[in-house]
């Protein structure tokens, strides 16, 4: 087989990185995030509830092409709504929007 029939023959990877990407920001994101509802701490007072279907993606600092003449990361932030309850009385000591990590 020859150099052009070889190369021919392999699929467009970014075709299949581009709509891998899309499924993840649609439903792989809330699905995993839902694993995680909450955490309960070792002395068992206090609960974590991790809300992972409201998870909010910021825009990136930069476009595609300011990144690459800027040679900066083309990166988006992901937060998650989060709430602390206190498990002996269920109030509610927090609420907050928490950044969990950049999606590069």
């Amino acid at each position: 087989m020859n150099k052009s029939k070889l190369i021919e023959s392999f699929p467009d990877f970014t075709i299949v990185q581009r709509s891998t990407f899309c499924w993840l920001l649609s439903h792989g994101l809330s699905e995993e995030f839902n694993n995680f509802s909450s955490i309960i701490d070792i002395s068992q007072k206090f609960e974590i509830q991790i809300f992972g279907q409201n998870y909010q993606i910021s825009c990136p600092r930069y476009n595609y092409f300011q990144s690459k003449q800027l040679k900066q990361t083309y990166s988006l932030k992901i937060y998650i709504p989060v709430q602390i309850l206190e498990l002996e009385s269920f109030k509610i000591l927090k609420t907050e929007k928490v950044f969990i990590c950049d999606l590069q």
